[in-house]
């Protein structure tokens, strides 16, 4: 395929040896079109890239948002799980920050810090820890 500045060349060449002047204008006519569909591809490839751009912002910031919060969301509880997958051993309160704990495995989990009251009793504790860690190494997978 010829490129640009091989067909400036012919046009060069062309008016050097008196070519006439409808074969001079077809050549210059053909570089102008070429140089327009090369500044459309320009164009588009800006586009292209700033939406590139934009949607890479966006994952990096919702990436950093994720890594931030180390709470997982689970069964109406929250976690908080390592990298490696593994639990802290304690379930958090859904609306705080703050450990939940039951006095007697017979007795609901409470937050001690904004009295919610989970359905799950402290005997499922456990259970639950276990549950939700399955369920982020199952999210990573």
């Amino acid at each position: 395929m010829t490129t640009l500045d091989e067909h400036i060349d012919e046009l060069d060449k062309m008016v050097v040896g008196g070519t006439s002047a409808p074969t001079i204008r077809s050549q210059i006519a053909f570089i102008s079109r070429e140089v327009a569909a090369l500044e459309a591809e320009l164009v588009r490839v800006n586009v292209d890239h700033a939406n590139l751009k934009e949607a890479y912002l966006n994952l990096q910031a919702a990436q950093a948002e994720k890594e931030a919060d180390p709470f997982t969301n689970f069964k109406g509880h929250r976690f908080k799980i390592g990298t490696n997958g593994e639990s802290d051993g304690l379930v958090y309160c859904p609306n705080c920050p703050t450990p939940l704990s039951s006095g007697q495995p017979h007795l609901h989990l409470t937050c001690s810090k904004c009295n919610f009251i989970s359905p799950k009793y402290g005997y499922f504790l456990p259970d639950l820890i276990k549950e939700a860690q399955e369920y982020v190494r199952a999210k990573k997978a």
